[in-house]
């Protein structure tokens, strides 16, 4: 029963106050989820309602012509790598300091980072969690090596 968090994107009920006048830069809003909102996604009594709340919050998104792209984020398949001397440790993802986990992201574009801040107030994981916003920042190497599968940088 798990869906994306793009798959109702036609259910849009309307944006928020930021329109898609001036787009100038991409950002990523990364929602850190607490484990009871995380465990929501796979309960027959919670799923429906939590699925629900990340579509509307996708269609919103999506109405008003910002959103470029985002998933939800594997609550259980998640490793930390840490690379030191030549030796990998790896273990369980890492939960921040409040216990949150990442549970996915939005990729939007507009004008600047208080329109982005004022999105991610409205992810439905903001109310329980934690919601990080960052500027996306153009690789020039990626953007001028199109064998590597990356976009052009602006």
């Amino acid at each position: 029963m798990i869906r994306t968090m793009l798959a109702g994107l036609a259910l849009a009920a309307g944006a928020l106050i930021i329109t898609p006048a001036a787009h100038a830069a991409e950002f990523t809003i990364l929602i850190y989820e607490t484990e009871a909102d995380l465990a929501a996604r796979t309960d027959p009594a919670r799923a429906d309602a939590y699925w629900g709340s990340y579509n509307a919050f996708a269609g919103k998104l999506a109405a008003a012509g910002v959103l470029r792209g985002g998933s939800a984020l594997s609550e259980t398949e998640a490793r930390t790598v840490e690379v030191r001397g030549g030796a990998a440790r790896v273990r369980p993802a890492a939960r921040t300091q409040r216990g949150t986990r990442a549970g996915g992201y939005f990729v939007i574009d507009v004008a600047s980072l208080e329109d982005a801040v004022r999105w991610a107030e409205g992810a439905p994981g903001a109310a329980t969690g934690t919601v990080e916003v960052r500027p996306h920042r153009p690789n020039p190497a990626m953007g001028a090596n199109p064998g590597m599968g990356m976009p052009s940088a602006r």
